[in-house]
């Protein structure tokens, strides 16, 4: 449909191995770099936070009359790690993480937030940055509805490919990440364990599921299923299974991450 895609060299490594997924997004930033340095058109670059490494390249490249980047902002770094105790707020990394936020925010010629927390934490990050406030915009995350609709449970057929006829579904739907308040939906299914006819649907991966599946082991929660992504064509199907869908964010995260954006 008239949208060329360019694909560049990056290593492929286990995402949930932090050494892997740092050294995949290094390898691929550095392609990113070098694609951008020799690419003579001028039309404006769409650049998001993940990795985060992607907006100093932009930076760097619009600071010598490189081409003007909208910067998107996903989450923002280094808060998110620090509030999770991965990152020490007085350290060194953290430091010049913060101090490269600041460079990106000046260049970028535009700034999208997802959510009016995000945009003051943004705000306050750049104070000192001329025309920040004038250049931010808040754009909420959207859906496609003629994918993403109500289908009633006879007619889906995840239904009954996950057994879930007759039952109460309370569903999890995405990334187990870090910042993802995994423990209280478990504690609740803990909980509910006793009302058969309640049961917990987690689909998809992360950092946290392999705890959250141990924790059921232990519990004997039977009331919990664990499901891995299924195909984009069919995410519209596994969403219309739950009678209750949950999103959740740890405590601390707020205007620093946003849960269920893609």
């Amino acid at each position: 449909k008239g949208i060329q895609i360019k694909r560049v060299w990056g290593t492929r490594f286990p995402k949930l191995s932090f050494i892997g997924k740092f050294i995949n997004q290094i390898t691929y930033a550095l392609s990113v770099f070098f694609h951008l340095l020799f690419d003579s058109s001028k039309r404006p670059i769409l650049v998001v936070t993940n990795p985060p490494f992607l907006g100093v390249i932009c930076a760097i490249l619009r600071a010598i009359g490189g081409k003007p980047y909208i910067y998107l902002i996903f989450d923002v770094y280094p808060d998110t790690a620090i509030k999770l105790g991965v990152l020490k707020e007085k350290g060194l990394i953290a430091k010049l993480w913060d101090q490269w936020n600041r460079f990106i925010l000046k260049y970028a010629s535009t700034v999208i937030v997802l959510g009016r927390c995000m945009k003051e934490v943004i705000i306050n990050k750049g104070k000192s940055i001329s025309y920040l406030t004038d250049k931010t915009h808040l754009i909420h995350v959207w859906s496609d509805d003629r994918k993403i609709k109500p289908v009633e449970k006879k007619e889906n057929p995840f239904v009954e490919k996950w057994n879930l006829d007759g039952k109460f579904v309370v569903s999890y739907s995405g990334n187990m990440g870090r910042f993802h308040d995994m423990e209280t939906i478990v504690y609740a299914a803990k909980n509910l364990k006793k009302y058969k006819d309640i049961l917990f649907l987690f689909i998809g991966e992360g950092y946290k599921k392999r705890w959250i599946k141990e924790f059921a082991v232990k519990w004997k929660l039977t009331n919990c299923q664990f499901n891995t992504y299924v195909n984009r064509s069919d995410l519209g199907l596994s969403l219309a299974c739950a009678d209750v869908g949950l999103v959740s964010l740890s405590r601390g995260q707020e205007g620093l991450s946003v849960p269920s954006k893609t």
